[in-house]
């Protein structure tokens, strides 16, 4: 998100580990961002701060979707 490196017709392992050695990661990502301000602060550090979270919280965040369970 934050490289405009492209790995196209990659087949092999060694070929996505060379890929991934060329890019280098730092700073925030569109994704990280806004699983901070969707997910993160408004349902979890937020009824945190309030003493109203319900634990536990689990959140699940992959490249395609993004899962949140709450339990009592």
């Amino acid at each position: 998100m934050n490289n405009r490196t492209e790995g196209n017709n990659i087949t092999t392992e060694n070929q996505a580990l060379q890929l991934v050695q060329q890019i280098k990661f730092s700073g925030l990502t569109p994704l990280g961002t806004q699983m901070w301000q969707k997910i993160l602060q408004p349902l979890v550090l937020g009824p945190a701060r309030a003493g109203a979270l319900q634990k536990p919280v689990v959140v699940i965040g992959t490249l395609s979707s993004l899962i949140i369970c709450r339990t009592s």
